[in-house]
């Protein structure tokens, strides 16, 4: 696969602060087998340029915000390909021709590395995960990478080899897309999710926007991306007294959107995933409850309720209300 064959622009976006893993990035782009034609940083305003060029990198400065960064009419860009990236992500040389392959060959509109490899966790971080958000390994291969629950949770095939599943979700931190099909789901819907703090869950957001809407994505187990963590916007997260609180509001939020309030759910879609959601809330409770007594801090269970209180609050608000649909097929 030639350049000629495979035209595609980069697209990161960036608080200007992942510093030597950010130059990673930028020096394993310029080794690419499949060079891009152009390599787009999208900057925060306010945020400060890193204090080095590698040759390529164009800046251009964007309103801050986790989906706001990603939601752009990607006007700079000319190609049909557009590889999204954070910028703390390493890829081989032949990586992005690794996604490039499995793209044309099986006619998807978006592919994705795997790059956290929940599949490799420890028994502690697996029943972790699914203690705090019911994510839940799937011991037999059925051909899908992740599948969103009806809670809103999701599942991930336990043994996947290096192969190239269909999936309802994906990694964030690196995507390659038909730009087109990108621009079609209206991600700038989504920046609702931004004015709440932190854009916790926009990752899933994205991809599953795409699914539902008809879209196809797949996930590469071999692609070998890297993901370097440079855990700048985890940092924000991390330092929020009210954490918990406003990851259980997003959670609902996540949930009532994706599968209460869209446009393409059946009565008994919406019956099922309710019975889902309420159990998944009963599981948390229980959870946090525990954890409010391990710490003998009673404001943990508190901000369980809280979260879940504001959540229902926002959802009946009048700005919520005027969120487009998520399903934006024939519109």
């Amino acid at each position: 696969m030639t350049n000629s064959d495979f035209p595609y622009s980069v697209a990161i976006r960036t608080l200007g602060k992942a510093g030597e893993k950010f130059r990673q990035e930028l020096v394993s782009l310029h080794r690419q087998t499949i060079s891009p034609r152009r390599i787009l940083v999208y900057i925060a305003e306010g945020c400060s340029r890193p204090g080095f060029t590698i040759g390529r990198e164009e800046y251009v400065q964007v309103k801050k915000g986790m989906v706001t960064q990603r939601a752009l009419p990607y006007t700079e860009v000319s190609t049909p390909y557009l590889l999204l990236l954070d910028d703390d992500v390493s890829l081989p040389d032949d990586g992005v021709e690794r996604l490039a392959r499995a793209m044309v060959e099986k006619n998807a509109d978006c592919v994705a590395p795997d790059v956290f490899h929940p599949q490799d966790s420890s028994f502690a971080q697996t029943a972790y995960s699914y203690l705090t958000n019911r994510a839940l390994p799937r011991l037999f291969n059925d051909g899908w990478a992740f599948k969103i629950r009806r809670d809103c949770s999701f599942s991930y095939p336990l043994r996947p080899g290096d192969g190239v599943y269909r999936s309802q979700s994906a990694s964030g931190p690196a995507s390659l897309w038909r730009k087109d099909a990108l621009l079609d789901i209206r991600l700038a819907d989504e920046s609702w999710l931004d004015r709440l703090g932190f854009a916790y869950g926009e990752d899933q957001l994205l991809f599953y926007k795409l699914v539902r809407n008809g879209g196809s994505l797949l996930v590469h187990y071999g692609a070998g991306f890297q993901h370097l963590d440079a855990q700048t916007s985890r940092r924000d997260y991390s330092a929020k007294s009210d954490r918990l609180k406003l990851r259980m509001m997003i959670q609902y939020l996540l949930w009532r959107r994706t599968q209460q309030d869209a446009s393409d759910l059946s009565s008994c879609d919406r019956f099922r995933s309710r019975l889902a959601w309420g159990f998944k809330v009963v599981q948390g409770a229980s959870v946090h409850l525990a954890y409010a007594i391990l710490k003998r801090d009673r404001r943990i269970l508190q901000m369980f309720r809280d979260g879940l209180r504001e959540g229902r609050v926002f959802a009946l608000s009048q700005e919520y209300k005027e969120i487009p649909n998520f399903i934006v097929k024939g519109r």
